[in-house]
């Protein structure tokens, strides 16, 4: 509403690209709102945030279909996943938030320059550097307009595809599949469809588990349900936190690491 300043241009962008839903709008008859509008780093940071959600699309199109059939929400508020945690109903957190199951959210506003932020039990990669922090932690730290606070859960698994500018364009034929360290087992449930039709309810679509087991030491893809034909014909598996590797098997055969 009215005139927008960049720096809230900005900071809108990089937290609406965890939202469910993200559509950029401005009343009528205001100053234009295209990234463009806002000169070259609004641009360049928009176009990053963007990139990175549709990067993220398979992680997002799995957390959607759990959403209609559980009724978990894309986007929570802290209390669903640490509801005896204390520290998460204090006003300073309240805006804090998960994307899915992997992802804290932190906001950060346009005349903030610092942010404190709590991180709840557990422990959280740094999505920026991949430094590892123990949760039950209170933060601050400086957030340069460029970037918010975000954290991945540990043991999480993420999906992501190749970068496309929308949904109508097909990605790479690769699906890269990231797995943070962790100490306790998770299992993502990976899901795919036309994205089109309601075809799905009659099962044409693509469903498995990416388990992550940490006690056994494996990493397991179970066989897919559905009669749906993923556009996915590779799987890249990237490691965060797992330390020097000696060697690992695929299928109980000994392979080669990069």
């Amino acid at each position: 509403i009215g005139t927008t300043s960049k720096e809230l241009f900005i900071r809108w962008i990089e937290v609406g690209a965890f939202e469910p839903f993200m559509r950029n709008h401005k009343e009528a008859f205001s100053n234009a709102n295209e990234p463009w509008s806002y000169g070259e780093e609004a641009e360049a940071i928009a176009k990053e945030y963007i990139g990175f959600r549709y990067r993220l699309m398979p992680y997002i199109y799995s957390a959607f279909q759990k959403a209609a059939s559980s009724g978990m929400p894309v986007a929570r508020s802290l209390c669903i996943n640490y509801p005896f945690d204390d520290n998460i109903y204090d006003h300073l957190y309240q805006y804090q938030f998960l994307f899915g199951d992997a992802i804290l959210v932190v906001p950060v506003t346009s005349a903030e320059k610092t942010k404190k932020f709590y991180l709840p039990e557990g422990k959280w990669y740094d999505l920026f550097s991949d430094e590892v922090y123990e949760g039950n932690l209170e933060l601050t730290r400086e957030c340069p307009v460029y970037e918010i606070p975000l954290f991945v859960k540990a043991s999480s698994v993420i999906p992501v595809q190749s970068l496309v500018q929308s949904t109508k364009q097909k990605p790479s034929d690769t699906l890269f599949v990231h797995f943070y360290y962790g100490d306790e087992k998770n299992v993502f449930e990976y899901y795919e469809d036309d994205g089109i039709s309601m075809d799905y309810r009659n099962g044409d679509y693509y469903k498995r588990n990416i388990i992550f087991d940490p006690e056994n030491r494996q990493i397991l893809f179970s066989a897919a349900e559905g009669t749906y034909e993923s556009h996915f014909k590779y799987i890249q598996c990237v490691l965060h936190g797992f330390g020097e590797m000696k060697g690992v098997k695929v299928n109980a055969e000994n392979t080669m690491l990069n």
